[in-house]
């Protein structure tokens, strides 16, 4: 069962961050000298809490419980611990093939377009880089945006 508590931490987490350095022993927990620079990497602190490590922590949360289109309301919600995990390496993904050839298909794919995206951007920076006629034109055609699909 998912703790009705769950998603308030992170707000606890920013008032201990931000009375830590509000606290009249603020001085003797950090050093004069870095008190600023603490307080000036607060916000990217919180920030990075807030958009990258909560939302992680909450999805290794629910996959460990029953969610689904179908079990989403809480008191459905059942924890089932690292069944899932197993599941995805042991049964069929998608009902036709196993994890490991679907993620080599997506190592795969990933690599031709990181290699034709980097070879293409490379070919058209040496080609925009040679003396030509019109160039700062080209220059401008690449960064210009296209036509918008509204």
């Amino acid at each position: 069962m998912v703790s009705p508590w769950a998603p308030y931490w992170p707000l606890a987490i920013v008032a201990f961050l931000v009375a830590t350095f509000i606290s009249p022993n603020a001085p003797a927990i950090f050093r004069p000298n870095f008190r600023l620079t603490y307080m000036l990497l607060l916000p990217a602190i919180i920030g990075i809490l807030l958009l990258i490590i909560f939302p992680l922590l909450w999805e290794v949360n629910i996959s460990l419980t029953n969610f689904s289109t179908r079990n989403f309301k809480p008191p459905r919600l059942q924890y089932v611990g690292l069944r899932n995990y197993v599941d995805v390496f042991t049964q069929p993904v998608l009902k036709q093939v196993t994890f490991l050839p679907v993620f080599l298909r997506t190592v795969l794919w990933t690599a031709i377009n990181v290699v034709f995206h980097v070879g293409g951007g490379m070919a058209l920076a040496l080609l925009l880089n040679r003396p030509m006629k019109l160039r700062g034109l080209y220059r401008t055609l690449l960064v210009f945006p296209g036509p918008s699909r509204r």
